[in-house]
């Protein structure tokens, strides 16, 4: 009797101590979030990719049919990319109109930021900025692609590109000491798009920067 009675009270303790730490843990933690600053990055981007297992072979392929041919890793694995897009359902319709190739879609989707050192929090403010531009950059070239497939002339494609190029131009320099991740990122596209000027405007390069921009934005939130 003594005995059981001795186990119910064990018993109770325990549920009390459980409870106990479950506050204090829960009260430290809003503690540790009140001192955390976020920056919602979430973005999704559906990349449509060959099923190829013969990499290279592949990628030559993409291009010579007018896609990006851009490498993505998505679980250890290298894939390449038709092209990207920030609409499911756009992806999808593509897609299905690709009968005579083989592809899927894949998801990748940018995590919220979460700045902990006090040199990321004073950059707060810079960092916003510069996910704010990638993401009027994407939307940017995804427009202008829809104009030149929708047959719009090289003359008024480069008249507006050239804005773009601009852009990454400032951009590559301004954000050289607060954000060097994102001004590298700025000056791969910037020299892609200047090569780009130079030439004929293809559907495949403004695909393969803009692939570039997307992965660009996913990697580059993933490093806080």
């Amino acid at each position: 009797m003594k005995t059981e009675l001795f186990r119910k009270k064990i018993f109770k303790l325990c549920v009390i101590i459980t409870s106990m730490i479950t506050v204090a843990f829960s009260f430290l933690y809003a503690i540790y979030l009140s001192k955390v600053k976020t920056i919602d990055t979430s973005k999704s981007f559906y990349y449509l990719v060959s099923t190829s297992t013969h990499i290279e072979a592949s990628a030559h392929g993409i291009t010579q049919m007018g896609g990006a041919g851009y490498y993505i890793e998505e679980e250890g694995k290298i894939f390449v990319a038709l092209s990207v897009y920030t609409s499911q359902l756009q992806a999808i319709e593509v897609q299905k109109s690709l009968k005579n190739t083989s592809t899927e879609i894949l998801s990748q989707t940018s995590p919220k930021i979460y700045l902990k050192s006090r040199v990321d929090k004073n950059r707060i403010q810079a960092y916003k900025n510069a996910f704010s531009l990638l993401d009027n950059w994407i939307r940017f070239l995804e427009r202008e692609i829809a104009r030149l497939e929708g047959g719009a002339t090289q003359q008024s494609s480069k008249r507006i590109l050239l804005s773009l190029h601009k852009q990454f131009t400032f951009a590559s320099k301004e954000y050289e000491s607060a954000f060097l991740g994102f001004s590298k990122i700025c000056r791969v596209a910037d020299e892609k798009l200047s090569n780009i000027l130079q030439s004929v405007v293809y559907l495949k390069d403004l695909r393969y920067v803009l692939c570039h921009l997307c992965d660009s934005y996913l990697r580059l939130s993933e490093e806080f």
